[in-house]
């Protein structure tokens, strides 16, 4: 053809271009996985940075530490009078601070529904514990007692009739709430409650109206029997017979 042979005219073979763009693709995903290390390097950085500085923050805070009246939603009231067993001196507890002879004031932490409570005086921290509801048991020995009064619960809907109650009567009932504690005034009065019912008479009604139809249900088919046994029904003696009316007539 007279061309001159030239390197440049020649196409690449196509296992060498498979080769180029797996090296292509292999470089571009070890630069992506540096970037990304890198990125995790600088975060953690920060975060740990984050943290101490959180953790002086709280150091500060609890160095500056003073106590503070606490609003709290109790499950167990702690309002009212105590004895501290350790001096027999008089504490009222009143708004989350309980207050005593000789200057004795202190906020109160309330926790655990009433059944903890914690104050600090000076550079001491107290806490206490409730058994049932009259007696608070310090971490120092000491403790706070009061008197507690037992209380019933609220009276339930009257209800089922019969039970403990008469056959046209309805009950209700109720329960201890709790019950007194050092020289309270124990609860008075009845557990159960009966009343008369219209509901329950009705009730009686239509059960005897049934027992009734089932009873004379039985008699018309014994008096359907053939001939023969109502023959030897009638021979029975007179003393049977009285008997067999009076079973009847009780079971109406």
């Amino acid at each position: 053809t007279g061309q001159r042979y030239s390197p440049y005219h020649t196409r690449m073979p196509l296992h060498l271009q498979k080769l180029g763009l797996v090296l292509a693709t292999s470089i571009a995903v070890v630069r992506a996985v540096a970037v990304t290390r890198e990125e995790q390097v600088q975060h953690g950085s920060s975060m740990m940075r984050r943290e101490a500085d959180s953790s002086s923050s709280e150091g500060k805070a609890a160095a500056h530490w003073a106590p503070t009246a606490v609003t709290s939603s109790n499950v167990i009231d702690l309002n009212g009078d105590w004895t501290a067993s350790a001096s027999g001196e008089n504490r009222v507890i009143a708004d989350n601070v309980a207050t005593g002879p000789n200057s004795f004031k202190v906020d109160l932490y309330i926790k655990q529904g009433g059944r903890r409570v914690e104050f600090q005086s000076g550079n001491k921290s107290y806490w206490a514990t409730l058994t049932g509801r009259g007696a608070l048991n310090w971490n120092d020995g000491n403790m706070w007692t009061r008197k507690v009064d037992c209380k019933w619960s609220d009276w339930t809907d009257f209800g089922a009739c019969g039970g403990p109650c008469a056959a046209g009567e309805q009950q209700r009932q109720r329960e201890y709430e709790y019950l007194q504690e050092n020289g309270g005034k124990p609860c008075v009065g009845e557990l159960l409650r009966c009343q008369e019912s219209a509901y329950c008479n009705t009730a009686v009604v239509e059960t005897t109206a049934h027992n009734h139809s089932a009873d004379e249900h039985s008699s018309t088919e014994h008096s359907s029997t053939d001939g023969h046994s109502s023959t030897e029904h009638s021979t029975t003696d007179e003393h049977s017979s009285t008997e067999e009316h009076s079973s009847e007539h009780s079971s109406h």
